[in-house]
């Protein structure tokens, strides 16, 4: 499909805009340059290293595990984002999950604790998660920037990824960083994207932007089954996923449903309900359902959708379908203390809490006399990634993470921010058996409205509607 054009014709355009486009164009040129050239005073990567041109700017499994095979001593493998540092024969295990190491600085209102609630928090106050490699398509139009929204730029991004991946010890010239951000604008997985992007440069009001998806030739392009899953589509993926801007959650009363309002004690805990919205203290009868109070506004674009309980419960040996892919990776085990102050002298909450359980064995249940769950609703006794939390400071963003936009989704396997999953079908599956129906308020209401094997509420698509889906995400 040809997108709607800008208006471009002579009558709208002037001499200035010719030099404008030919400025740009000379700027994405060094930019390109500069993104597959070594950094001096370096580790000797280059920005290509990590983000591979033939993985949609990402960093594919496949691509690491054949790099390692004929190229051992690639620029890729170097002690930073070995399975453990400063070893004589380092191994790259979790980097053949398509995972990097990260290093973020605890806010100051924040401590790593132990499971017996003891503060280990490291001398530098730095600590490591491993993350999924993002694609640099469509960032001219798509945000926040990275996992946690931690970088405000792209050329702040590209800075970051300079001094941690690529360890440069030299400053970066701002021309650089200027070059290479122009070049990251210019990646697009289709025209309909790069559509986007230019409306929304030229200072169309995203509100105002035809949506190419909705083009009537777009439209008369699709297979029936694409047809079919753009419908889906509509109904359960765009309203978080957004559609012109892609850098909100579109539904706000989804996103504000998706935000933890913490309780009195700070504690995250969701409350049971029965089929008919009652206090409900068994979650493991038929028919409990997880519900929580909103905190509108509360999380930003960061919210919590359980993928990080999910790699946990994989890395403890307790996998539901579909089974993670990076359940041979090897994740960090945290728990957290929040305090009130950056002092650290009063305490707000431990998360995720640990289980607690009666003299019978029955589980011990909160000030409201609920089971004590956490935010995953389930008896998960620590953390690989705390998420957005780790920037602000605040219990709400724990293991919050950008919805990200899906334009160019087929090109970017594994998915979300640990590589959890490797395909579009298991992703789709795991959105409707545990996501979609979990979600508060009613939105998606399962079609199997029964308990499920490992307590899932019941699915939200039929195997029609999942197949139409992902048929849909592959032209997307």
């Amino acid at each position: 499909m040809e997108p709607p054009p800008i208006e471009d014709s002579a009558e709208f355009r002037s001499d200035d805009d010719d030099d404008d486009d030919e400025k740009n164009d000379k700027l994405v040129a060094k930019g390109e340059k500069k993104f597959n050239k070594r950094f001096s005073k370096s580790n000797d990567r280059a920005c290509s290293d990590c983000h591979v041109a033939e993985d949609a700017f990402g960093l594919s499994p496949e691509h690491v595990d054949e790099l390692l095979a004929n190229d051992p001593d690639n620029p890729l493998f170097v002690d930073f984002d070995a399975d453990v540092r400063g070893t004589d024969n380092p191994t790259f295990n979790n980097l053949s999950h398509g995972l990097a190491r990260v290093l973020i600085p605890l806010p100051d209102n924040m401590d790593v604790i132990d499971f017996g609630g003891n503060v280990v928090t490291p001398p530098d106050r730095v600590i490591e998660v491993w993350r999924a490699v993002p694609s640099v398509l469509n960032v001219a139009s798509a945000g926040p920037l990275l996992y946690d929204g931690r970088a405000a730029t792209l050329e702040e991004q590209a800075l970051g990824a300079i001094n941690l991946h690529a360890e440069r010890t030299k400053s970066t010239k701002a021309k650089t960083l200027e070059q290479i951000a122009a070049f990251q604008k210019a990646q697009f997985s289709s025209d309909r994207a790069q559509f986007v992007a230019e409306q929304l440069a030229a200072g169309v009001a995203a509100e105002d932007i035809p949506i190419p998806e909705n083009d009537p030739d777009y439209l008369a392009s699709l297979t029936p089954e694409q047809s079919a899953g753009k419908q889906v589509f509509d109904f359960a993926c765009a309203g978080c996923h957004g559609t012109a801007t892609q850098t909100i959650i579109t539904d706000r009363d989804i996103h504000d449903a998706l935000c933890f309002n913490p309780r009195p004690d700070g504690n995250l805990n969701r409350t049971f309900t029965d089929l008919n919205g009652n206090d409900y203290f068994d979650p493991f009868l038929e028919g409990a359902t997880l519900t929580f109070d909103p905190f509108p506004g509360g999380c930003d674009e960061f919210v919590f959708l359980g993928i990080t309980a999910a790699t946990v419960l994989a890395q403890v040996g307790a996998a539901f379908e579909p089974v993670p892919d990076n359940i041979t990776a090897d994740f960090p085990a945290y728990r957290f203390r929040f305090y009130y102050d950056d002092e650290r002298t009063e305490q707000w909450t431990d998360l995720p809490p640990l289980p607690v359980f009666d003299e019978f064995g029955l589980p011990g249940v909160d000030e409201q006399g609920v089971p004590i769950a956490g935010i995953a609703g389930g008896p998960i006794p620590f953390t690989t990634d705390p998420g957005r939390a780790l920037i602000t400071g605040n219990p709400s963003d724990f293991e919050g993470f950008d919805m990200p936009q899906l334009r160019g989704i087929a090109d970017t396997a594994p998915y979300f921010h640990d590589n959890t999953l490797d395909t579009l079908e298991e992703v789709v599956d795991l959105y409707s058996r545990a996501i979609l129906p979990a979600i508060p308020g009613g939105f998606f209401p399962p079609l199997f409205p029964t308990a499920q094997p490992n307590f899932f509420p019941g699915e939200s698509l039929s195997d029609q509607e999942k197949a139409d889906l992902v048929a849909y995400l592959e032209i997307l």
